[in-house]
């Protein structure tokens, strides 16, 4: 990691053909340029951001590039619980809880720290099904879900955490806070990179009221999903929960015309869920806690 941050935006900004005075412009004096690209004075995050602005960076690239073009662990380890989009199975939460093991040994990070936790809750619900639940497990949801409790606005990372945990979450509790999670997910509506994270909170949302056959919720929490799976043209999701709604409203057409769209895609994995979730419903048995579908 370089640390000589100034020294790497005088490169960048010359590599860009950029002048002191061009990005400087009537904001910043060409004085404070020099001294921040110096090393001798650190930017306030108004200057540093208005600086990034001018050289068209965000601060992800940039402390990229600060790391020698590669991210940090922290990042590293944030970017690959990001791209944890299995809906089952547990080799790569294992392979990302022990990276987490190894880097919590030698850093205090507050934040790995917590997305730990949710690993491991949802590693032991995949082995153990939901029924299952060793004391472990119930006192790392109880901790998440009270620190997460208290919390007056929350944010990209809160989400996630709550994605973690809500199928350990007493259905009481679930039904009571599904409005606060829409409202809050509501204000994020016009951050884009927040979509597939709504995506999959809402989508685990429907499944814990298809479990427990709240059908009308089901339904309603589903066509939220619908919409939001088409601003990210997720048509095998489109799809999936198109089912779930065709199977909350008795609507056979809606069913058959879904379940061709994933034979289409070759959503192999998905019309076994699907066809798993129909069965049980017929034969009015209980769902398998151990085959549901949990979106990352």
């Amino acid at each position: 990691m370089r640390y000589d941050f100034g020294k790497i935006y005088k490169e960048i900004r010359k590599s860009k053909n950029l002048r002191q005075s061009d990005v400087c412009g009537n904001v910043l004096s060409t004085t404070t340029l020099s001294k921040i690209e110096n090393g001798n004075v650190v930017p306030k995050y108004e200057n540093m951001a208005f600086l990034l602005q001018q050289i068209n960076m965000s601060f992800d690239e940039f402390d990229y590039i600060c790391n020698l073009y590669r991210p940090n662990k922290h990042t590293e380890i944030i970017n690959d619980i990001s791209n944890l989009h299995t809906i089952s199975g547990t080799q790569q939460l294992e392979y990302i809880i022990n990276k987490c093991e190894s880097y919590l040994k030698t850093n205090y990070d507050i934040s790995i720290q917590k997305f730990y936790y949710s690993l491991k809750i949802i590693l032991q619900i995949r082995e153990h099904g939901l029924s299952n639940k060793d004391l472990l497990t119930k006192d790392l949801v109880s901790c998440l879900w009270n620190d997460l409790e208290h919390h007056d606005t929350w944010y990209e990372s809160d989400f996630k955490i709550l994605n973690s945990i809500l199928f350990c979450l007493p259905l009481e509790t679930i039904i009571d806070t599904t409005q606060l999670v829409l409202q809050r997910l509501e204000k994020y509506s016009n951050f884009h990179d927040i979509l597939p994270l709504k995506l999959a909170i809402l989508s685990n949302l429907s499944t814990v009221y298809f479990y427990y056959k709240h059908f009308p919720m089901c339904s309603y929490i589903c066509s939220i999903v619908v919409e939001t799976a088409k601003l990210l043209k997720r048509y095998d999701a489109i799809a999936f929960h198109s089912i779930r709604i065709g199977i909350c409203d008795s609507n056979e057409e809606l069913i058959q015309k879904n379940i061709e769209i994933l034979r289409l895609l070759k959503e192999t994995d998905l019309l076994k869920i699907i066809e798993h979730e129909i069965a049980s419903l017929h034969a009015n048995e209980i769902l398998d806690d151990k085959r549901i579908p949990w979106m990352l």
